[in-house]
């Protein structure tokens, strides 16, 4: 009797390519999901900081888009836990508002040019 190897899933060996959308504003939400989905990115949408924090619970995510103004949350208290709980998945703010975590998406530059096409 042949003994087979076990065939691991794709998506244990392959990075995400998700990204986490947290904005209050659903006309931006939509321009930059486009963008991404248009560049093989699964994007999941959140309203808030919380929202955001718990999708990232529930998928492994390779990059988080976040929006400046959060509805429930400071921006800066977001990236404080953020950091602190998810230090290997990349943190791109719409804003400039400084993050200081090392941890960068490798497909930042997609990240970047969709946000770039979201304000034309």
């Amino acid at each position: 009797m042949a003994t087979s190897t076990p065939v691991m899933k794709r998506e244990q060996t392959a990075p995400s390519r998700t990204a986490i959308l947290a904005s209050a504003d659903l006309s931006f939400r939509q321009r930059v999901k486009e963008t991404l989905t248009g560049l093989h990115w699964k994007v999941r949408e959140a309203v808030g900081g919380a929202e955001a924090m718990a999708h990232l619970d529930d998928v492994l995510a390779e990059a988080v888009i976040l929006d400046s103004w959060l509805p429930d949350l400071e921006v800066q208290e977001f990236i404080v836990e953020f950091e602190r709980m998810y230090p290997s998945v990349g943190l791109v703010t719409v804003d400039g508002v400084n993050a200081s975590k090392a941890s960068r998406s490798p497909r930042r530059n997609e990240i970047l040019y969709a946000l770039r096409r979201s304000q034309d």
